[in-house]
C-alpha cells in the first residue's frame, strides 16, 4: 500500500497521531447520523501505474482516456466494458460506511429509484474542463468514467466551487438525510515483469472519498489521487503478463479485491477519527 502526504486545506484536514492528516472534518461528520451514497464511479480505461511507463500528466488525458496518475500508460484492452468492478465497488463501501458508530446507510436502491436521485441526475454535469499542455479542453464524463448501474459520474473535490456542493447540500435535504457520499475509485495495475517483459501484475485500487452535510460542508474529504498522491491498496494477489495486460475475468477479482481493501482502510480511518 502506498500513502503519500500531501498538503491540503487545513480547514478539511487536521492533525492527529504521528503527523498523519485526518480525512475527517469535525464537528460537521460528528453530527452525521444518515447517509447516502449517491455516486460511485471508476475510470474507465485500468491504467499501469509504473513510474517507468510512458504517459503524460493529466495533460494527456485526452490520450490516455484515464483521470489517473502521472506517469501512466493506458490499454485499450483495459478499458471496463460494464460497471461490474463499479457495482461492487457500491457494496464494498455501503458496507464499510455502516460500520461507522451511528451511521445508517440509505440502501443505494432506494436512492436510486427517489424522485429526489432522478431530479438530480437531470441536472447533474455531464461534461468536466481538463488541462492538455496549454490548452483547456472539455470532455465527456460518460468518456472517462464508468458509474454504478443507475448512478452518474459527480465529480467534486477540495477545489469544487460553491455551486458543486450546492447540489449536494440539496440532494441531502430532498432524501432526508444527514449527509451523501460520493466515492470516485482510482483503479490501476503495478506490473512486476522480468526479462523479456514477462512477469505478473497486481491490482491497485484507490478512492476519492468526498461527504457533504446537508449544509454544504465537507465532512469528509480525502486526498485526490493523482500524481501517486493519497491511499493505494495492492490485490492480494497477481496475474501473469507478457507484455501488455489483457482484460480478463482474474484481473477483474483482483480488482475487486483491491477495492474492498481500499473500502475497509477508508471506513477504519473515518470510524477511528470520529
Amino acid at each position: 500500500m502506498l500513502r503519500t502526504g500531501v498538503a491540503i486545506l487545513a480547514l478539511l484536514f487536521m492533525a492527529v497521531g504521528c503527523g498523519s492528516l485526518s480525512i475527517v472534518n469535525k464537528p460537521e461528520a460528528e453530527k452525521i447520523k444518515t447517509v447516502a451514497i449517491v455516486s460511485v464511479y471508476s475510470n474507465k480505461v485500468i491504467y499501469n501505474r509504473s513510474p517507468s511507463s510512458n504517459g503524460g500528466a493529466l495533460g494527456g488525458i485526452m490520450a490516455l482516456k484515464t483521470l489517473a496518475t502521472d506517469g501512466v500508460k493506458a490499454y485499450e484492452n483495459l478499458e471496463m466494458k460494464d460497471p461490474k468492478i463499479v457495482n461492487v465497488g457500491l457494496k464494498k463501501f455501503h458496507s464499510e460506511f455502516s460500520k461507522v458508530g451511528p451511521w445508517k446507510v440509505v440502501p443505494h436502491t432506494d436512492v436510486i429509484k427517489s424522485a429526489a436521485y432522478q431530479k438530480f441526475t437531470t441536472k447533474a454535469p455531464k461534461t468536466m474542463k481538463v488541462k492538455e499542455g496549454m490548452i483547456n479542453k472539455t470532455v465527456k464524463l460518460e468518456d472517462e468514467f464508468v458509474p454504478a448501474k443507475g448512478m452518474v459520474p459527480f465529480v467534486v473535490s477540495h477545489s469544487s466551487d460553491e455551486s458543486v456542493r450546492a447540489q449536494l447540500k440539496q440532494l441531502a435535504k430532498e432524501l432526508k438525510v444527514d449527509a451523501v457520499a460520493v466515492v470516485k475509485l482510482d483503479v490501476g495495475y503495478t506490473p512486476s515483469t522480468a526479462v523479456g517483459n514477462v512477469g505478473s501484475a497486481a491490482a491497485a485500487a484507490g478512492a476519492d472519498v468526498m461527504i457533504v452535510n446537508s449544509h454544504g460542508e465537507f465532512a469528509v474529504a480525502t486526498a485526490a489521487h493523482k500524481k501517486g498522491e493519497g491511499t493505494y491498496e495492492t490485490s492480494d494477489g497477481t496475474i501473469a503478463m507478457a507484455g501488455n495486460l489483457a482484460y480478463s475475468k482474474e484481473l477483474e477479482e483482483l480488482i475487486i479485491n483491491a477495492i474492498g481493501k481500499t473500502a475497509n482502510y477508508y471506513g477504519k480511518e473515518i470510524k477511528k477519527n470520529l
